[in-house]
């Protein structure tokens, strides 16, 4: 089980969650998700998600757990898919009989991001949370994100986690909310079209 991997707030606050073998993901600190989720607040009530490189899938089951009613999961390492899949199958039994909808996705980011939006989308809330040595390929996907391509909703917002040495290098966004937990910062961006 997991090794203190735990929803921290909402309707499934204290519900324990699978973890991927330490090392192969980097595991979203508690401290770190509670600031995320103080910063959306209400807003997720309703809210369709979109959890990219979702590792063990805490974020977006956050985000469930607090009244979003869709997550879409987007992973690609297979160990850590088996992982994921099976904490969206123990929070479905806990969400059975909702009008919830959550879907788990095998796939490349950067190639499912060039497909045709998934049924679920547009999405109010995309969490961007990428190995910290994957900086170019969350750059591109900020990009593919940013088109008028339909993943994201009028008003919707990204939060994305990377290294505190990096930067925003996308035109297309506005840094709403900064936040910086010892080498990682976390931001809330806005297309700078919605504004």
């Amino acid at each position: 089980m997991a090794g203190g991997l735990r929803i921290i707030g909402g309707e499934l606050k204290g519900v324990a969650l699978y973890s991927p073998p330490v090392g192969i993901t980097r595991p979203l600190r508690s401290i770190v998700k509670k600031s995320m989720f103080d910063v959306i607040g209400a807003d997720i009530t309703d809210a369709s998600c979109l959890d990219l490189f979702a590792g063990s899938g805490s974020i977006g089951l956050e985000a469930v757990s607090r009244g979003a009613c869709s997550c879409v999961f987007v992973e690609s390492d297979p160990e850590v898919f088996s992982i994921l899949q099976k904490n969206v199958d123990k929070i479905r039994r806990y969400v059975d009989n909702s009008e919830v909808r959550l879907r788990v996705v095998k796939a490349d980011v950067g190639v499912f991001l060039t497909a045709v939006p998934v049924d679920s989308a547009p999405f109010g809330f995309i969490f961007l949370d990428p190995p910290f040595t994957a900086q170019a390929i969350a750059e591109r996907c900020l990009g593919l994100l940013a088109a008028e391509a339909g993943w994201m909703a009028s008003g919707g917002s990204v939060f994305y986690q990377f290294r505190g040495k990096s930067d925003i290098k996308q035109n297309d966004w506005r840094v709403i909310d900064r936040r910086t937990f010892g080498d990682s910062v976390v931001v809330r961006l806005m297309r700078i079209v919605d504004l």
